[in-house]
C-alpha cells in the first residue's frame, strides 16, 4: 500500500509539474527591432517553413542578444542565433 501511494504522488508530481519552454533557435534573422526593453526578433527557425517573431523581454541581457542579433541578420545562414526563455541568448557558427 505504502509503494501504490508512492507512486501515485511521484506521478502526479511529473503530470502537474509546468513544462520548461524549450530555447528558440533562429537558422536566419530577417528583423530586429528594440523597444524600450523589448526585443522582438523576426526570422526563420531551426527546421520550420515560414518565418517567426519572437519577442524578448530581459533588460539584463537586452544588450547581448540585441548585438547577437544584429550580426546574425547581417550574416543570413551563417549563425545560429539561440533566445533561451526568460534568460540569455547566444550566437555559435554553424557547421
Amino acid at each position: 500500500m505504502r509503494q501504490l501511494v508512492s507512486a501515485f504522488v511521484l506521478a502526479s508530481v511529473v503530470l502537474l509539474a509546468p513544462a520548461v519552454a524549450a530555447a528558440d533557435q533562429f537558422d536566419t534573422v530577417d528583423k530586429v527591432e528594440p523597444v524600450g526593453t523589448r526585443l522582438t526578433i523576426t526570422g526563420m527557425k531551426n527546421g520550420a517553413v515560414a518565418r517567426t517573431e519572437y519577442g524578448f523581454n530581459n533588460a539584463d541581457a537586452l544588450a547581448d542578444c540585441k548585438r547577437f542579433a544584429l550580426i546574425a541578420l547581417t550574416k543570413p545562414g551563417k549563425y545560429s542565433f539561440t533566445i533561451a526563455p526568460y534568460s540569455y541568448c547566444t550566437l555559435a557558427l554553424k557547421p
